[in-house]
Parts: C-alpha cells; sequence; structure tokens
C-alpha cells in the first residue's frame, strides 16, 4: 500500500495527444504513398479463354517481323 502512494502518476492527457497525433501522421504518409504511386505500377488484368485462336501462330508471327525490322518499336519492352 505504500509504494502505490508514492508512485508519481504520469500526465494521460498529453500521451493521449501525442498517440492521437503520431496516428494521423502515420495514416497520412500511408496514404500517400498509396497514392503517389503511378498507374502504371499496377499492371492491368489480360483475360485469355485459355486456348489460342486459328491465327495466332500467323499474328505472333507477323508481330515477331514487326519487331525484329523495327527494335524502337517495343519501346524497350
Amino acid at each position: 500500500m505504500e509504494l502505490r502512494q508514492e508512485i508519481r502518476r504520469v500526465p494521460t492527457g498529453p500521451v493521449v495527444v501525442l498517440m492521437a497525433c503520431l496516428a494521423v501522421l502515420a495514416l497520412g504518409l500511408t496514404s500517400w504513398f498509396v497514392f503517389a504511386g503511378s498507374p502504371a505500377t499496377h499492371p492491368a488484368v489480360v483475360t485469355t479463354s485459355g486456348f489460342p485462336g486459328p491465327d495466332a501462330r500467323d499474328r505472333n508471327q507477323q508481330i515477331q517481323v514487326s519487331h525484329e525490322k523495327d527494335p524502337e518499336a517495343t519501346h524497350g519492352h
């Protein structure tokens, strides 16, 4: 009982304000980093039917030949 009376109490008001400010700061920084990213960082979803079409081989060959003729056509991709 004697120890309880001699312990200094920490004021909770400033601690609560500090924690609230830190939480708001963390939320703001997180939001900023999430929304500051460019849309190009999130690739589009490509849906395929699971099997190539009847002209897939011809189209792929045409694309490959056109890229071999003009390497800049792919822009480094």
